[in-house]
């Protein structure tokens, strides 16, 4: 590849904001048998507005039921990268590495956007 066209790419890179970024996956390596329809419906919880929401998906015997946990912060409002920070933590902890969640965070141009998931058993 020539100067130029290496020079070409680096330009038209760092004039793009990235669409994909690595999620931060938790250090806890067990999904606790939630779905990826089930945290994807955590997600929507978010995507729709809330910004910490508990979502209930069943007890799973002796009084203690199954939750995800869905979270956002960031710029008020703002919520552009919401579905893509969440099928990234989804696809890349919770299907690739089994792990509980993860978190994902975007900038751009002083936009900041956080969001965050985790799985967890808990007494109901």
């Amino acid at each position: 590849m020539q100067f130029s066209n290496i020079l070409q790419a680096v330009l038209l890179l760092g004039a793009t904001p990235a669409l994909v970024h690595a999620a931060n996956c938790n250090p806890g390596a067990n999904n606790w048998g939630v779905t990826t329809s089930q945290y994807q419906q955590a997600a929507s919880a978010i995507c729709n507005g809330g910004t910490d929401v508990e979502t209930f998906f069943g007890s799973v015997g002796g009084g203690t039921g199954r939750y995800v946990k869905s979270w956002f912060t960031g710029s008020q409002g703002s919520r552009s990268q919401c579905w893509n920070a969440f099928n990234n933590i989804i696809s890349q902890c919770t299907q690739s590495q089994n792990r509980d969640g993860g978190s994902w965070d975007w900038s751009y141009n002083g936009d900041q956007q956080h969001y965050g998931l985790q799985s967890y058993y808990r007494k109901m």
